[in-house]
C-alpha cells in the first residue's frame, strides 16, 4: 500500500536510565514506546514508509550518525520525554549535521507541556502538541505535496476506533512483560 514518496523515520531516544546497548537486557531495554508504535501504525495506513531508530540497539552516538547516514530518511520523527530532553537534541543536532535538508518533527509530552523551550531549538522544524497520529501523517502527506505547514501543530485527537492496532514490528514485535504472570 505504500504510494507516497516520503520516508519517514521516527527515534526513541529514551535511553537516560538504560543507556546506548541495552535493548533487551532489561524492563527500561525491552519497553515498546506504544505512542511511536501507533503513530507507525497511522502512517503506514495511510501509505507511508516508516522504520526506527532505536537508541537502546545502539553502542553511541557514532552508532547514531551512521543510522542516518544509511537510513536517508526525508522526515525524522523524535518522541521527546523531559527526562531525555539532551538525548532527543543531540539526536537532533546528528541528523541535521548529516543532512541539514531532513524536516525534523518532535512530540511527545515534553513538547506538549513546555512548547516554548522545544521551540527554542531551531534545528527543530515542526513540533507536535498532544496526539500525533493523524497530525503526523497529515504534516508527511503535506511535506510531500510541497505545501508548507506551521511549525507548531495542535494534534488531533484521534478515535480510538479509527486508528489501528499499534505497529509492534517496528520494535521487532518484542516487549518484555512488566508483571509476571500477564504474558
Amino acid at each position: 500500500m505504500e504510494r507516497f514518496v516520503i520516508k519517514a523515520t521516527l527515534c526513541y531516544c529514551g535511553i537516560s536510565q538504560c543507556g546506548f546497548d541495552s535493548y533487551g537486557k532489561d524492563d527500561e531495554g525491552s519497553y515498546l514506546h506504544h505512542g511511536l508504535a501507533s503513530i507507525s501504525a497511522y502512517a503506514k495506513s495511510k501509505g507511508f514508509c516508516v522504520d526506527l531508530i532505536d537508541l537502546r540497539k545502539l553502542k553511541g552516538w557514532s552508532d547514531m550518525e551512521k543510522e542516518v547516514e544509511k537510513i536517508d530518511s526525508r522526515v525524522y520523527g523524535l518522541t521527546m520525554n523531559s527526562v531525555d530532553y539532551n538525548y532527543v537534541n543531540k539526536c537532533i543536532d546528528i541528523i541535521k549535521v548529516v543532512d541539514n535538508s531532513a524536516r525534523v518533527v518532535v512530540g511527545g509530552i515534553h513538547p506538549t507541556v513546555m512548547t516554548e523551550e522545544v521551540a527554542c531549538n531551531k534545528n527543530i522544524d515542526h513540533i507536535i502538541t498532544g496526539e500525533g497520529e493523524i497530525s503526523f501523517a497529515e504534516l508527511l502527506l503535506d511535506i510531500e505535496q510541497g505545501r508548507h505547514p506551521p511549525r507548531i501543530i495542535k494534534g488531533k485527537v484521534p478515535g480510538l476506533d479509527s486508528i489501528p492496532f499499534i505497529d509492534r514490528e517496528l520494535f521487532d514485535g518484542f516487549e518484555v512483560p512488566r508483571c509476571p504472570g500477564f504474558e
